[in-house]
Formats: structure tokens, C-alpha cells, sequence
């Protein structure tokens, strides 16, 4: 990958990415900028999904700096102060908070599968849990849903959840349906992306369920095996999920680093070539480029991990800039709502998908009117 000349960025954000980089082991020479604003920095921690990295982060610069200059100091002695209602505890906590919910729920997939697996149906877990395990520190990645996918015995899993343990199901989505599981959500895949939307995507559909059939990588967990996705499922699926949140709602800097940490951990397993020959053909290749290069500019990831691709600094910096301007989602939301929420975000759809925006539109009510047909 070309290098060019890294883009500004707020000396906010430049602390929270060495505070990540800390965490995951990138970073050689810690340094704070003057004047951190830490409410900040906190609040965007939260929101990309990097609390516990950043917290992380912050705890091995103090056990590594046990003596600091008293310019240093003064840039950390804002975190104590009673005005900002931060207590250094609580910050410093956020580790071990998440390692306690990331057992809880390494602990509900296990009896999900397990569940399943007593009713003879097998569980592929998507995103999540499973791409935590790429991390150097797993539970520090904040783990939401549970996503999965049942090789088409979605209705008879459904069924039994409801039958056997009075669990609601609901079927509200385009191409998953959802329930709570021990107090997590649970996203039951029938689909990988939704079809009702676009016609690109009846045929990645096909394609992502023809990777799905490779059944040959597993984990175990609670003592039961589960299923994860080929290195080159992973690699299609996920980019078209980076893909699909970027051009509708925003994407965060947490899913970067996934797709970083997954090809750091997993690439020299994917076939390169056929995933860039897919993502030309899906118009998805430019955004490829870009989160590669984030990944190295940003979180210090090695240029050699990634594809070789043309890389535009400009097109990345509006990409990254992206990341902390997410769109707002209206409650019940409507497919006019839906619509309009798009009608907002041209250039990002013009680097993610293969139809125009006007097939998209004609598809997306042709496919509400006509409903779903499982």
C-alpha cells in the first residue's frame, strides 16, 4: 500500500488513538497532547465503541510512566477533577466492567448453542464474540447482539426458543428475526444482508450462503462447539456490513479496527485476489482502500497485512471524519424515513454499492409492497 502524508487530526482524538494504540500493543512512544479536552475524549471513547481500550490504554501509560514531568501532569490532573464528575476509578474500572460483560455473554452463547444443539441445529456465530477472539485482549471489545446463523433452520430454532422457553420472537426486520436471550439480544440470520433493498445484494446473498457451507472452522465455547465463518466469508460479509453501516447510519472506529484485528489475525487465510476481484465488481473497492489505510495511519497496523490498493488521502480523511458524524435514526422508523436518512448520504452509497441510487429506491418499494416471502 502507498504511504501519503497522514491527515490532522483534533489532539482529542490523537490521544484516544494512542490510548487504543497503547492497549493493543502499537504503540512505541506514548505522548499526550497539550490541553486534552477529557469529557471529550470520554464521550468519544463511548461512542466508537473504545471505552475499555482507551481506559486500558491510559493504565499502562501510568504503570509505565510511574514519574511524570509536571507539563504531563497537568495535562492528566483534569481526569480528577470533581467538576467533570469522572472519578479516576471510575475510568480506570471500565476494564474490568467489560471483562465482567464479556463473560456474561461468552457465558449466553454458549447456552444458545448448546440449547440448539440439543434440538439438532447447528449455530455459526457472525461478528461479535467471534471477532473478539482476533483481539490481543478479547474482552476489551464491547460485545452487543448476539448474530447468528442456523444454515436454514432459522423457523424450527425459532420455534423452539418460543415453544420450550416462552421467549417472544420477533419477525420486524428484513433478514433476521430477534429475541432476548439471559438479557442479551439475540439477531437470528436468515439472510447475511438484506434483499429486499437491493438487487447487488440478492446475489452477494447467494454467494455469502455458498462460503457459509464451509463448515471446517469452530470454536468451543462452555463447552460446546460453534461454528465461525471461513476466513473468506468473514472477509466478504464483513466488509459488506462495514459497507452498509458507513453508507446508511455511520460507522465506528470499534468495526475498523475488527476488520483490522481479522486481517492481522486471519488474512494470510483469505484469497486476496477473488476478495478485491468481489469488491471491484460490488463498488465497494474504494472503501476498501480506505479503512485499510485508517488501519495503518490510525491504529498503527502493518501496510503489508492489507491488499494492494489505490489509496486517495482525501477520499480516507473524509472516511475517517465520517466515523464521528453519525446519522440520526428516527424512532419506528418508516421506509419513508428510511429514504430520507439515505437521501442524506450520496458520496458515502457512491463508494459502498454497485446500484444506483434510483434502483435502490425502486427495489426498496417494490420489496416493502411485496413484503417478505420466507
Amino acid at each position: 500500500m502507498q504511504q501519503e502524508q497522514k491527515f490532522s487530526l483534533s489532539k482529542t482524538t490523537q490521544a484516544l488513538l494512542m490510548l487504543v494504540r497503547l492497549s493493543i500493543g502499537k504503540e512505541s512512544n506514548p505522548h499526550f497532547p497539550d490541553h486534552i479536552n477529557w469529557p471529550r475524549l470520554i464521550e468519544l471513547a463511548n461512542k466508537q465503541g473504545l471505552a475499555a481500550l482507551a481506559s486500558d490504554g491510559l493504565q499502562i501509560y501510568y504503570d509505565t510512566h510511574p514519574q511524570v514531568d509536571a507539563a504531563t501532569q497537568a495535562v492528566l490532573d483534569p481526569l480528577y477533577a470533581r467538576e467533570l464528575n469522572i472519578p479516576r476509578l471510575q475510568f480506570l474500572g471500565m476494564p474490568n466492567h467489560q471483562r465482567k460483560l464479556y463473560r456474561q455473554h461468552e457465558q449466553a452463547v454458549g447456552n444458545l448453542a448448546r440449547f440448539y444443539a440439543q434440538h439438532d441445529i447447528p449455530m455459526m456465530l457472525l461478528k461479535g464474540h467471534g471477532l473478539s477472539l482476533n483481539y490481543p485482549k478479547p474482552a476489551l471489545r464491547p460485545c452487543g447482539d448476539i448474530d447468528i446463523y442456523l444454515f436454514g433452520k432459522w423457523r424450527e430454532a425459532d420455534r423452539a426458543i418460543h415453544e420450550e422457553k416462552a421467549i417472544e420472537i420477533s419477525d420486524e426486520h428484513e433478514h433476521h428475526t430477534t429475541f432476548d436471550w439471559e438479557e442479551t439480544l439475540v439477531e437470528n440470520h436468515y439472510d447475511f444482508v438484506i434483499t429486499l433493498t437491493r438487487r447487488s445484494n440478492r446475489k452477494l446473498e447467494a454467494e455469502l450462503k455458498q462460503l457459509a457451507q464451509d463448515r471446517s472452522h469452530t470454536l468451543e465455547i462452555e463447552g460446546q462447539a460453534i461454528y465461525l465463518p471461513s476466513p473468506n466469508l468473514n472477509a466478504l460479509f464483513l466488509l459488506r456490513h462495514l459497507a452498509l453501516h458507513f453508507s446508511s447510519v455511520g460507522m465506528s472506529l470499534r468495526q475498523i479496527l475488527d476488520w483490522a484485528f481479522f486481517v492481522e489475525k486471519q488474512g494470510t487465510q483469505v484469497d486476496w485476489s477473488w476478495l478485491v476481484e468481489r469488491a471491484r465488481h460490488y463498488n465497494m473497492h474504494c472503501f476498501l482502500s480506505c479503512i485499510d489505510q485508517i488501519s495503518v495511519e490510525k491504529f498503527g497496523f502493518s501496510p503489508s497485512i492489507f491488499p494492494v490498493l489505490e489509496t486517495d488521502t482525501k477520499l480516507t480523511e473524509k472516511v475517517f471524519e465520517d466515523c464521528f458524524h453519525h446519522a440520526r435514526v428516527a424512532e419506528n422508523e418508516t421506509l419513508f424515513d428510511r429514504m430520507k436518512r439515505w437521501s442524506t448520504r450520496g458520496w458515502q452509497y457512491n463508494i459502498c454499492f454497485s446500484d444506483s441510487r434510483l434502483s435502490y429506491l425502486l427495489t426498496s418499494i417494490w420489496g416493502y409492497w411485496g413484503g417478505k416471502n420466507k
